[in-house]
């Protein structure tokens, strides 16, 4: 079983295993809105941070930094499309920001995830699908009361599996 103070560790591994299998890392970015010009709104954009391996409900960042998931989405052109929804519409908008910031065509981005560790920071947040049994670190596919959970590093072990079988062909 994974503890707090074991989990730098585990990080550390799982990164330089991913990074010696070749699996590519996805982007990760921060909405932001800048501010008024002459109280005209200016349109919100992308900011680009750290990569990430995404690992299930878990981002696992270069820089061993850990991240609860958060909206992904892959850029698209910017064109008119009907919604009846709203929730449609803010992903939408999500997609067209990740393609004015340059990002091709069919990379996932993901959209502020929560941190839940930063690098070298010993403070850990427990949040989202992270969750604590007793000394244990474990990580849950759902946020439900009552979800099944499996320690943190089995479910590391299952996902970078998963990861090089399935994208650690090319860079």
């Amino acid at each position: 079983m994974t503890s707090r103070a074991q989990l730098p560790e585990l990080l550390a591994s799982a990164r330089v295993r991913l990074d010696d299998a070749g699996v590519p890392l996805d982007r990760h970015a921060r909405v932001v809105t800048p501010k008024r010009i002459l109280g005209v709104p200016r349109r919100s954009r992308f900011e680009l941070a750290v990569p990430l391996w995404p690992l299930g409900q878990l981002l696992l960042g270069e820089n061993e930094s850990l991240y609860a998931v958060g909206d992904t989405v892959t850029p698209r052109e910017d064109r008119p499309i009907g919604y009846t929804s709203e929730r449609q519409r803010a992903r939408d908008a999500l997609r067209t920001m990740a393609s004015r910031a340059g990002i091709p065509l069919g990379c996932a981005v993901h959209v502020d995830p929560q941190l839940l560790q930063g690098p070298g920071q010993e403070q850990l947040l427990i949040a989202g699908p992270l969750a604590e049994a007793g000394d244990a670190l474990t990580v849950r596919w759902s946020t439900m009361p009552g979800a099944a959970a499996r320690p943190i590093a089995d479910y590391f072990e299952e996902r970078i599996e998963l990861l090089i079988q399935q994208r650690g062909v090319t860079r």
